[in-house]
């Protein structure tokens, strides 16, 4: 058994590894700047905090993926590297994103709205020294921590595929 649970750290602390490695070759290839004039991830500041994916609601089960905070950048859970798993995200945990930050959940992975979508912003003031859950992906409202605003197609509920971290408004 303690084999197991030292071969199930070891894997997830090389989990984390290659996402952060991951983040920083999605920050050499973004362009310098996007067509609208906006900075790209490659100009945004460092890694403003994590999302953390869970496969269970609540925060339960197995941590499917971390992610790192880049503005900017999207992730699209059936082809990045980060190890995310596709259709299998429930809840996700966020650690340290500053206020204002936000970040959209989609069902289609290409991140079109065309699907369901949840699109969650920090409110707390104090956020950068903060965590919180987002319990689940299908409901409109939130706490004094963030908003969540869902648009329902047919269920977003384990069939996550893309993530967008968006600029502050």
């Amino acid at each position: 058994m303690l084999t197991a649970t030292k071969s199930r750290k070891t894997r997830r602390s090389a989990g984390v590894a290659a996402a952060l490695a991951s983040a920083a070759a999605l920050l050499l290839v973004s362009p310098a700047a996007a067509s609208d004039g906006r900075a790209t991830a490659q100009q945004a500041p460092p890694e403003a905090g994590l999302l953390a994916f869970y496969e269970g609601d609540n925060a339960s089960q197995d941590v499917l993926c971390r992610i790192p905070f880049r503005y900017g950048t999207t992730v699209n859970f059936q082809t990045d590297n980060l190890g995310c798993e596709n259709d299998e995200a429930r809840s996700v945990r966020v650690d340290f994103l500053p206020p204002g930050a936000s970040f959209t959940i989609h069902d289609s992975p290409s991140c079109s709205w065309s699907d369901d979508v949840s699109a969650v912003t920090v409110t707390d003031p104090d956020a950068y020294n903060a965590r919180f859950t987002v319990p689940r992906f299908d409901f409109t409202g939130g706490t004094w921590q963030y908003n969540i605003t869902y648009h329902r197609d047919n269920g977003i509920q384990g069939k996550v595929s893309c993530i967008r971290m968006n600029y502050p408004s």
